[in-house]
């Protein structure tokens, strides 16, 4: 049997794009994909968005076995694969896409496809490492290149934030962007109705590390700097808000420090310096390379960021509390927007000699 038609019949059945799906199927699709801009035309109704001729952004495409049970539950009410590839072959025939799958927790088969599935995964909410990036907007430039009629279609599971951050920094890399606020204007014009396409403040800044990248790779730190993380301060704070510290490094990946690892509760490892700042000095040394996420939980919840060793200058970063991803869904009682983290390194000292 052929590639070509083992493929085909890889295809889900029932998924024809003829059908928009029934009225619940649709209401449903429409309350999950929110204020982002979907197609629609006489057959299809999709969370799907031309951010050019040539990249597509969407949703997940759910509703195969191949996704699990849950994938295939979520082709209720998210992108039913059927659909998905019935629209590509029609739109784009003969096989000029490639699909980016974003997702570190959803996957399925490529041959639904025809095998032209690449996948670049990192975690909702968060941040992938620079390198991933560069390796994602070289290989969907490698595609595009190949004929004017090719797209390249990028989904995470909403299709929005991972989605965006990627795209925007492809954007900028094919010279649509000449600035990272640029790609995010363009992007949240393109994929949303309300503006609020990329909003999580870490992937922001990667998008501004990106920028610089590829405009200055040789200012501040080089590829690989190693720092130590020394110290946390808390300005405008409250004792009974002292978190609990973790720090993660996309280099090891793994968790690296947890201040729960220690003795005694996190809030008594905080020093309190006045009535509103606090410090937490790391009790040995932690190691960061290049890009690495510092998590803080407290009984208002949690928020964190994702910073690159080669991006902090003077060897310390302040942050306002609306550069924190996700921080405002806290509890009430802990929002306090005034909020500063102050994060201090020191350099780790290479011996020439080793």
């Amino acid at each position: 049997m052929a590639d070509g038609e083992r493929s085909r019949m890889a295809r889900p059945r029932g998924g024809s794009g003829r059908s928009k799906g029934n009225a619940l199927t649709r209401f449903a699709r429409s309350l999950v994909s929110q204020k982002k801009r979907r197609y629609k035309d006489s057959e299809y109704d999709l969370d799907l968005s031309y951010i050019t001729e040539n990249v597509i952004a969407m949703g997940f495409p759910a509703g195969d076995r191949s996704s699990g049970v849950l994938g295939y539950v979520e082709g209720l009410y998210r992108n039913h694969m059927g659909h998905v590839t019935s629209f590509l072959d029609e739109k784009h025939p003969g096989g000029k896409y490639k699909i980016y799958n974003l997702c570190s927790e959803r996957t399925y088969d490529a041959a639904l496809f025809d095998g032209k599935v690449a996948s670049f995964p990192f975690d909702d909410h968060n941040c992938p490492p620079l390198r991933l990036i560069q390796a994602f907007v070289e290989s969907a430039k490698s595609w595009l290149r190949q004929s004017m009629s090719h797209v390249v279609v990028v989904h995470c599971k909403a299709g929005k934030s991972r989605t965006g951050l990627m795209i925007c920094c492809l954007l900028i890399y094919l010279s649509y962007a000449d600035t990272a606020e640029e790609a995010v204007a363009y992007y949240n014009l393109r994929r949303t109705h309300d503006g609020k396409g990329l909003t999580l403040a870490s992937q922001q800044r990667y998008l501004r590390y990106y920028e610089l990248l590829l405009k200055s790779p040789g200012e501040v730190g080089g590829a690989g700097r190693r720092l130590r993380l020394a110290s946390l301060k808390l300005h405008h704070t409250a004792p009974h808000l002292y978190p609990a510290v973790y720090v993660s490094d996309h280099s090891a990946e793994k968790l690296v420090f947890s201040s729960e690892m220690l003795s005694g509760n996190s809030r008594s490892k905080w020093k309190q310096i006045d009535a509103v700042e606090a410090e937490f000095v790391l009790p040995f040394p932690v190691q960061v390379e290049e890009d690495f996420k510092v998590k803080l939980k407290d009984k208002a919840g949690e928020y964190y960021l994702w910073l690159n060793t080669r991006y902090i200058k003077g060897n310390q970063v302040v942050l306002e509390a609306r550069e924190l991803d996700r921080y405002k869904y806290r509890h009430k009682s802990g929002l306090n927007w005034n909020l500063l983290v102050e994060l201090n390194f020191s350099d780790v000292v290479v011996d020439a000699s080793s």
